[in-house]
C-alpha cells in the first residue's frame, strides 16, 4: 500500500516533466508567422520600448481588440527572459497549457482516481490543437485554461480559485468565459435535481473574486479617455461580432466538422465514450459534466456568425475526461467486445493514416516546398514509421487488447516532437516575414519614415522584424501625400494594394519583393539614388534563395 501510496504521488511530478518537455522543446525555434503571432509580439515590443503596461499599441495605433492579460505575461517573460524574443512571447501560452493540464488532473484525480486522471493529462496534451496553441503566440489557450481551471475548483467547492480563474480569463479574452463556464455547471446542477445549488452563495463569492481580479484594468480604460477601446473589447468583439461578424464568418455546422481536426488524434475515440455502464456515482457524474461541457462550447459559438478553429480550445478538458475514461474501461477489461474492437479499428485506421501522410509529403508536399535535407527526411520518415509502429501494435497485439492506444499516443508524442525541433523551424523560409522585414531595417535605418498599405491593418509581421513601426494609410490619397513630399520615404505594399500602390508610385520595381505564406510584399522609395544603390543588393529577398 504504502509503496503503491508513493508510486502515486509521482505521478503529477511525472506529468509536469513530460508536459514541460513536449511542449517547451524547441519552443522558441521558429520565427512568429502572420497573421496574430508577429501582431501580439510588435504590440509588447512597443509597450516595452514606451514602459507602457496598459496599453498596447501596433505600428502606433492602439490596439484595442484584445483584454491585457496576454500582454502583461509577454511583458514580464520578455523582463525576466532578456528582452522580447519568439521565445519570451510564446512563454505565456507554455504556462497556460501547463496549467490547462494541472488543471484537469485536478478536477479527474479528486473524482475518479489517479490512473484515470493521468490518462486524461496525457490525452489533453496530446490534442493537436493544444500542442499547436501551447507553442504560438495567443490568448485562445489562456482562456482555455482558465475556464479549466474554474470548472475545476468549482466542482471541488473553492470559489475563490474559481473567482480568480474566472477574472484571469475576463483579462484574457473578455466576458465570452462567463457563460462557457457558467452553462455547463448550471447544466449540471439541473441534470442531477440540485435546484438550490443555482442560486448558492459561493457563486456570488466567485463573482465578486472575478470583480476584484479583472474590474481595475477595465476601469482604468473608462477613466482615462479610453471609452472606445472599451466599447470595441466588450461589446463589438464580444456581441456584434456574434450577430454582425465582418471576419471568419461560417457556417453553423463549421465546429462540427473542426471538432474532429483540432481534437484529433483522440476525438475520434470521443463517440466510443457514449452509452458506457459506468460503475459509480462519480464516474457518471464526471462524464454528465463533460458531454454538457462539449455542448456548451460548441452551442455557444455555433450562434455566431464568426467562427474559427481556436475557439473550441476550451473544450479540451471535456474531450481528455471522456476519452480517458473508455481507455480507463478498456484497460481494466471492462469494456464489451464490440467497443473494444471498435477502439483497435480506430487506433489502425490512425495508423494507417500516419502511414498515408508520410507518404503523402514525399509525393506531394515535398517537391512544391523544397525543403533541407534533414528537414525532409524526418518529413517522411518520421510519420511512415510511426504509422508503421501503430499497424504492427495493432497486428502483433492479441484482440480486446490497448496495446495500439498506447502506441497511437507515441506516435503522436514523436511527430509533436519532431515537428516542434525540425519541421517547424524549417517552415520560416516560406511562412516568415523575417529576410523581408531585416531587408527592409538596412535599407530603411532608423530615421526615414516608412507607410504601408496593407491588406489587413493590424500587419506586423514585417514590422516586428524590421524592429520599426510602418504607420498603416488607409487609401491612395493618404499615400500620395507622404509621397509628394520632399523627405525620403519607404512604402511597404502587400500585394492585394499593389495595382492601388501603382497609380502613385508608378512603375518603378520594389527595392525589395519577398513571398511570405500566400502573400506577397514589396518594398518601394521614392530616393531614385537608394533605389539604384540598393537594387545591386536587394534584387530579391524571397525566401529559400
Amino acid at each position: 500500500m504504502t509503496r503503491r501510496l508513493v508510486r502515486a504521488s509521482w505521478v503529477p511530478g511525472w506529468l509536469a516533466l513530460g508536459a514541460i518537455v513536449l511542449f517547451g522543446v524547441s519552443l522558441g525555434a521558429r520565427d512568429l508567422w502572420n497573421p496574430n503571432e508577429p501582431l501580439y509580439g510588435r504590440a509588447v515590443v512597443e509597450m516595452a520600448e514606451r514602459g507602457d503596461w496598459l496599453l498596447p499599441t501596433v505600428n502606433g495605433v492602439v490596439f484595442d481588440e484584445k483584454p491585457i492579460l496576454y500582454f502583461w505575461l509577454a511583458r514580464l517573460a520578455g523582463v525576466a527572459g532578456g528582452g522580447v524574443n519568439e521565445w519570451t512571447l510564446r512563454l505565456p501560452s507554455f504556462v497556460a497549457g501547463l496549467v490547462l493540464i494541472g488543471a484537469l488532473y485536478f478536477l479527474v484525480s479528486s473524482w475518479v482516481g489517479t490512473r484515470r486522471a493521468a490518462v486524461a493529462a496525457v490525452v489533453a496534451g496530446t490534442l493537436v490543437t493544444v500542442f499547436l496553441s501551447v507553442r504560438s503566440v495567443q490568448m485562445d489557450i489562456l482562456l482555455a485554461a482558465a475556464v479549466t481551471g474554474a470548472i475545476a475548483a468549482a466542482v471541488r467547492g473553492s470559489p475563490l480559485v474559481a473567482g480568480l480563474a474566472l477574472g484571469l480569463g475576463l483579462l484574457a479574452k473578455g466576458p465570452v468565459i462567463l457563460p462557457l463556464v457558467a452553462l455547463p455547471l448550471l447544466a449540471l446542477c439541473w441534470a442531477e435535481g440540485r435546484h438550490r445549488e443555482v442560486f448558492d452563495r459561493r457563486w456570488l463569492l466567485a463573482a465578486a473574486v472575478a470583480g476584484v481580479v479583472s474590474a481595475p484594468w477595465f476601469v482604468w480604460l473608462a477613466l482615462s479617455g479610453h471609452e472606445a477601446s472599451l466599447v470595441e473589447l466588450i461589446w463589438r468583439q464580444n456581441m456584434t461580432r456574434a450577430h454582425a461578424a465582418w471576419d471568419h464568418e461560417s457556417p453553423w455546422w463549421y465546429f462540427l466538422v473542426y471538432f474532429w481536426i483540432d481534437f484529433a488524434p483522440w476525438s475520434f475515440f470521443v463517440p466510443l465514450a457514449a452509452g458506457v455502464a459506468w460503475r459509480t456515482a462519480s464516474e457518471r457524474r464526471i462524464e454528465r459534466l463533460a458531454w454538457l461541457w462539449i455542448a456548451a462550447v460548441i452551442g455557444l459559438f455555433s450562434l455566431s456568425q464568426s467562427k474559427r478553429s481556436a475557439y473550441l480550445l476550451p473544450a479540451a478538458a471535456p474531450v481528455a475526461i471522456l476519452v480517458s475514461g473508455l481507455f480507463d474501461r478498456w484497460w481494466e477489461g471492462g469494456l464489451s467486445r464490440r467497443r473494444a474492437a471498435a477502439a483497435r479499428t480506430i487506433a489502425a485506421l490512425i495508423g494507417a493514416f500516419m502511414l498515408a501522410a508520410g507518404v503523402g509529403i514525399a509525393v506531394a508536399v515535398l517537391p512544391r516546398y523544397p525543403v533541407g535535407r534533414l528537414a525532409g527526411i524526418a518529413a517522411v520518415a518520421v510519420p511512415t514509421l510511426c504509422g508503421i509502429g501503430v499497424l504492427a501494435a495493432w497486428g502483433f497485439s492479441r484482440a480486446g487488447h490497448p496495446q495500439p492506444v498506447v502506441a497511437v499516443a507515441i506516435a503522436t508524442v514523436a511527430i509533436y516532437l519532431t515537428a516542434a525541433v525540425v519541421l517547424l523551424p524549417e517552415a520560416d523560409r516560406f511562412k516568415s516575414a523575417r529576410t523581408f522585414g531585416e531587408a527592409v531595417r538596412t535599407h530603411c535605418g532608423d530615421s526615414t519614415p516608412i507607410v504601408a498599405l496593407f491588406g489587413w491593418r493590424w500587419r506586423a509581421g514585417y514590422s516586428y522584424y524590421a524592429r520599426r513601426s510602418m504607420r498603416p494609410l488607409p487609401d491612395t490619397a493618404a499615400l500620395r501625400r507622404e509621397w509628394d513630399r520632399t523627405q525620403p520615404l519607404c512604402v511597404v505594399v502587400e500585394r492585394s494594394r499593389l495595382e492601388e500602390a501603382r497609380e502613385v508610385i508608378g512603375d518603378s520595381p520594389p527595392i525589395v519583393a519577398a513571398d511570405i505564406g500566400s502573400n506577397s510584399a514589396y518594398l518601394f522609395t521614392r530616393d531614385l539614388a537608394d533605389r539604384e544603390r540598393s537594387s545591386a543588393t536587394y534584387q530579391s529577398a524571397t525566401p529559400g534563395e
